[in-house]
């Protein structure tokens, strides 16, 4: 997996990259949670949306599985075709 932390800071500037530094734990264990879900397209979703990750982990998780619980057995699919939907969670 290779997300490419110079887009993101092309996009939201150095503040967001030093806050993705300081938060790295807690960037590692949310973008792991994704991989647990089997989401095939993690990095794109980290560069886009990266203020996601940064939650405190346990938050994370809860705002992830409210999501699925609200969007279903299909959640996957709905979250690839559907990328805004990602921007209800910031």
């Amino acid at each position: 997996m290779d997300i490419d932390f110079n887009k993101i800071k092309e996009i939201y500037g150095f503040d967001v990259l030093n806050a993705c530094k300081d938060n790295v734990n807690d960037l590692v264990k949310n973008i792991n949670y994704l991989v647990k879900l089997d989401f095939d397209d993690v990095c794109d979703v980290v560069e886009r949306f990266p203020f996601i990750f940064l939650d405190d982990h346990e938050h994370f998780k809860h705002k992830i599985n409210k999501l699925i619980e609200k969007l279903g057995i299909d959640y996957i699919d709905i979250l690839e075709e559907n990328m805004g939907i990602w921007e209800e969670l910031l």
